[in-house]
Parts: structure tokens; C-alpha cells; sequence
């Protein structure tokens, strides 16, 4: 048998809009309190130095997208039979990797359903 792998794919089509510098930081600082919530101390742009930041928001291109179409695939063994899926999940449940516990908690509900 040949080695295959399971994904998730959006695809999302739509006009683009570049955003100036007060939306950029906005949009920074939204991602950064999503990504930070999960540690005892997160971290905060707040401690950057102001001219280091400035310095880094020229290096970053932010944009919008107004979104008018959306795709979704995957490819989660579901052409598998259920004992192979089965054993893909305890596979992957025996990794110490989120991603894979993630993989392995999608594809279990699959079958579920």
C-alpha cells in the first residue's frame, strides 16, 4: 500500500484590499490576543518598542479579502474502510503532536457521523 495523507483545504476567493498602517495593527493585535490566550502570561504588542514596531510593520503587508466564494476538501480516509480508519487514529493519537491529535479527533467524528 502506498502512503497517503489526510488534509483540510479552504480555498477562498474574493477582492483583495491592502490596509493601512491603524488597521494592520489592529489586525495584529486581534491575532496576537487569539494566539496568546492559551499562555499563563501571553505576550502583548504593548511591549514592543514603539520604533522597533514601526520598524516591523514596514516589513508586513496586511490585507482583507471580501469574500464571495468558498471551498472546503478534505481527505480524511474516509474511503478506508472503518477498521483502517481506526487504526490511522490510534496511529496518530500515539504521536506527540496537536496536529496530529487534531487529524485524529476530525476523523474520528467523521466516522461518528
Amino acid at each position: 500500500m502506498v502512503p497517503t495523507w489526510n488534509f483540510q483545504t479552504v480555498q477562498v476567493r474574493g477582492e483583495v484590499t491592502i490596509v493601512d498602517d491603524s488597521r494592520l495593527i489592529q489586525i495584529l493585535e486581534l491575532l496576537s490576543e487569539f494566539h496568546e490566550a492559551q499562555f499563563n502570561q501571553s505576550w502583548s504588542m504593548n511591549e514592543v518598542d514603539p520604533d522597533k514596531l514601526e520598524m516591523m510593520l514596514g516589513m508586513i503587508v496586511g490585507f482583507q479579502i471580501n469574500i464571495t466564494e468558498i471551498k472546503f476538501k478534505e481527505k480524511m480516509s474516509q474511503n478506508r474502510s472503518e477498521q483502517d480508519q481506526r487504526s490511522v487514529i490510534n496511529s496518530l493519537k500515539k504521536q506527540q503532536n496537536q496536529s496530529a491529535n487534531n487529524i485524529a479527533d476530525v476523523m474520528n467524528n467523521n466516522i461518528k457521523l
